[in-house]
């Protein structure tokens, strides 16, 4: 008998593979470290009603605090938290780490009927066999041992004009300088945009090709990782303009980003945005399917945002109309789709409730995944990254989001249970004004000179003095209840800071958890995020209109398409990692050892080969005579 919703109790396990051997996803477990149930799956067939041999003797179903999902309650701790779906976890997973994969994973047999249809090469070697190259080894072609159909294996560049190649470095510099889409084309003198566009689809290229060769590397142990390792993680917003002249409002998209502290390199970064869909589709075939009947971790597309999901989820809709009206709007949201044939169709769609209309979003191209699901797949990625590139111990400092807080148990269990992952909440006044800034940190300076008057210390430095103010104040009595401890080493970028060691284990040393308190900062992940918007006239900060007050704001230079903000992060990790220098005129890789200078514009985009140089253009037009 097959497992069906009706008869699931969890979903079941869901298995996944990047590079090399599949592993397991299971994250319906106990996420409070100590507990004797952390980490053990929940049962996920359903019993028999009442006191059997069969029920399940570590958890009990319950439901989030709104009520509309259901989730685990462990019995022995009495933690909760929601149920997901591993089979959208592992789809995640795929598609976050698609860029490190070889050509041959992109590539399968055609045949339709075939038993290898869909079957990639990469993760089904043995079903298919070697048959030469087209042109150049680079290019291979395999044929299908079923229907014997030759797949050829290549990379499908975007064609660029002969005289947009040697503009190709120019535009390059001028894009990850701040220079506008209009300013770019009249100052590289290209002729009109759409050379803009393609130019910008081969830089993305040649920036995926170099991200996933590193990344590549460290999956699969060629390249190695220092053994201990500080990695800063958090979220960003970022907007995208309205999807159609109909739908008036701004997106707003997340992006995830995994930074290591001490050397800047960006390890993983990623947005909730799934190109790969088709929108219209999605909610059609999910209406068909009954898809918003189900609870969240038992749908087919688990991971996306569906029409009417935020009326459902309370964050708009709900708060107005209540629970009834706006399970009634969903339900017409659905039966729009199933009567509609195209985007069009239900485009202009209004749904009044009774307290004016409420139009759901649903963008022009790609699919939105839910925050929860996009950090639990960057978490299980990173995990693997740091695994194949040698990590042993661990220490990451977090924001307070729940959905972080969680996906790092669920990636991380294995290694939490055995004390070589630390997990650490960092907080601080993000809204503070430089002037507040400076009085603090002023402030903590002179608290550290008091420190060291009265302790006799005069002689040692920041970092020395910090150390035995923590050291002093966990022999002293530990952490106060709410297990916040205040950081003793100012820092102008994180005034009044505070670390929480989630993860903590009471047979350490002294000095090893010391030395974990004073290295949890969120500063080198701010610093990426800010130099985002710095770098990318894309992704800068909206404008506030004088007259339409601070509600209204224009985001003038944000893009249209949401395939964008992915293709400019990309584009802006390779001019991270291996072009921007530091006051030490050293880039992150250079910091690990993966380079030895800065590269250039042109080596990235034209690696081991001839750049192209611009043909000399006679000068037009006649001399004007003194």
């Amino acid at each position: 008998m097959a497992l069906t919703p009706r008869t699931l109790r969890v979903p079941e396990t869901a298995n996944v593979r990047i590079l090399g051997d599949m592993f397991p996803i299971q994250t319906n477990h106990c996420r409070t470290p100590g507990c004797a149930n952390f980490g053990a799956p929940a049962r996920t067939k359903r019993g028999k009603t009442g006191p059997s041999r069969d029920r399940d003797l570590r958890y009990k179903l319950n439901s989030t605090a709104k009520g509309q999902e259901p989730a685990i309650e462990c019995k022995a701790c009495k933690g909760k938290g929601a149920i997901r779906s591993n089979a959208a976890i592992a789809e995640e997973v795929e598609r976050i780490a698609d860029y490190a994969r070889p050509l041959e994973y992109r590539f399968a047999c055609k045949t339709e009927g075939c038993a290898n249809f869909g079957l990639s090469i990469g993760e089904h070697r043995h079903l298919y066999g070697k048959y030469g190259y087209y042109k150049t080894p680079e290019n291979p072609i395999y044929r299908c041992k079923a229907c014997l159909r030759r797949v050829l294996v290549s990379r499908k560049a975007p064609r660029i004009h002969a005289r947009n190649q040697s503009l190709a470095a120019d535009v390059f510099s001028r894009i990850a300088n701040k220079s506008p889409m209009r300013r770019t084309v009249e100052g590289a003198k290209l002729n009109n945009w759409r050379d803009y566009y393609t130019i910008l689809d081969f830089i993305h290229r040649r920036c995926c090709e170099l991200n996933g060769a590193f990344t590549r590397a460290f999956l699969t142990g060629e390249r190695r990782l220092p053994a201990g390792m500080n990695i800063a993680i958090d979220s960003q917003s970022l907007m995208v303009n309205w999807p159609s002249r109909i739908q008036r409002r701004t997106v707003e998209m997340t992006s995830c980003c995994s930074v290591d502290a001490a050397s800047r390199f960006i390890l993983e970064l990623d947005v909730n945005h799934d190109p790969r869909f088709d929108p219209f589709d999605v909610n059609h075939e999910s209406a068909e399917l009954d898809d918003m009947t189900r609870k969240e971790a038992f749908r087919k597309y688990a991971r996306f945002w569906l029409a009417g999901d935020e009326m459902r989820s309370g964050r708009t809709g709900q708060r107005r109309m209540g629970r009834a009206a706006a399970e009634q709007a969903v339900g017409d949201i659905q039966d729009a789709f199933r009567a509609a044939n195209a985007y069009e169709d239900v485009a202009e769609m209004e749904i009044v409730p009774g307290q004016g209309p409420l139009r759901d979003h649903m963008l022009r191209s790609g699919m939105l995944v839910k925050t929860g699901y996009r950090t639990l797949g960057h978490m299980f990625v990173l995990r693997e990254i740091l695994k194949g590139a040698g990590v042993e111990r661990l220490q990451l400092c977090m924001d307070q989001h729940l959905s972080t807080i969680s996906s790092f148990m669920c990636a991380f269990r294995e290694q939490i249970a055995e004390g070589a992952a630390h997990g650490f909440l960092v907080r601080y006044d993000k809204d503070c004004p430089i002037d507040e800034r400076d009085r603090l940190y002023e402030e903590a300076m002179r608290r550290m000179r008091a420190f060291a008057r009265a302790r006799s210390l005069e002689g040692m430095d920041r970092e020395e003095l910090g150390f035995e103010m923590v050291r002093i104040s966990l022999d002293a009595g530990g952490l106060p209840e709410h297990g916040w401890l205040r950081h003793p080493v100012p820092t102008k970028q994180e005034p009044n800071k505070e670390v929480r060691w989630i993860t903590e284990r009471p047979d350490m040393e002294v000095e090893d958890k010391v030395r974990l308190y004073l290295g949890a900062s969120l500063g080198r992940v701010d610093n990426v995020f800010q130099l985002t918007r710095r770098f990318l006239s894309a992704l800068e900060r909206p404008f506030y209109t004088p007259s339409g007050g601070w509600n209204q704001v224009w985001y003038g230079y944000a893009p249209y398409n949401p395939d964008m903000v992915k293709k400019y992060l990309d584009i802006f990790r390779v001019v991270n990692n291996f072009m921007h220098t530091g006051t030490d005129g050293a880039t992150p890789a250079m910091r690990l050892g993966f380079a030895d200078h800065p590269l250039d514009y042109a080596d990235v985009l034209w690696p081991g080969e001839k750049i192209p140089v611009p043909k000399r253009r006679r000068r037009k037009g006649r001399a004007v005579k003194p």
